[in-house]
């Protein structure tokens, strides 16, 4: 492995950490900071640079899956990359929410609602659709394969209704499913398990 690949891999290790309590920091700016959930300028930066940091970690997860399911992490990675990328869009949207109050937010627009209500839910069903692949395909060991589907589909339980309370729990177990799914994928290399057998 060369001194560049080694670099990327430390990296994206450790976004695994800084992604999800990114995330839970926006929650709280949101909270003490801004007017609720997705309206303020620190939560919506925050939140932001959250789902760019995710970015990494999906690269990360969707490799360590593609060698038995090529196609399959493939679709994912780009499921789960659009996700991210919707809920950047969520935290422009929230900044201008907090800053242009008489004035057009992304969700105020026809267009772009529709496109970001209907692409929106993407990252967190993905996550949990992952986590079920990983755990009946025994493509992850059974605890991080429930964590990451638990947190992936109890995502939208607080951001949906604005309940501070549930936003704040799931984007722990965002924290707690993620260090335990760095944690196997750091210890088990692909050379080192049984492969299952090949398929999409």
């Amino acid at each position: 492995m060369s001194k560049d690949e080694n670099l990327m891999i430390r990296w994206e290790n450790l976004t695994f950490y800084l992604a999800p309590l990114a995330l839970l920091s926006s929650s709280v700016l949101y909270i003490i900071a801004g007017d609720g959930m997705n309206n303020g300028v620190l939560g919506g930066f925050v939140q932001c640079a959250a789902m760019f940091l995710f970015i990494f970690p999906m690269m990360s997860i969707t490799r360590y899956i593609g060698h038995a399911i090529p196609l399959t992490a493939l679709i994912m990675r780009i499921l789960l990359i659009l996700g991210c990328v919707m809920g950047f869009t969520f935290g422009i949207d929230s900044v201008l929410n907090a800053t242009q109050p008489n004035g057009y937010t992304i969700l105020e627009m026809k267009y772009t609602s529709t496109m970001l209500w209907t692409l929106g839910p993407i990252w967190p069903v993905c996550l949990g659709v992952t986590g079920l692949i990983g755990l009946f395909r025994k493509l992850l060991p059974t605890l991080p394969a429930l964590l990451l589907a638990l947190a992936g589909f109890s995502f939208p339980a607080g951001r949906i209704p604005k309940i501070d309370f549930l936003y704040l729990l799931t984007d722990l177990l965002m924290i707690i499913a993620f260090a335990v799914l760095l944690r196997t994928i750091r210890k088990t290399s692909w050379d080192e398990r049984d492969a299952p057998s090949l398929s999409y």
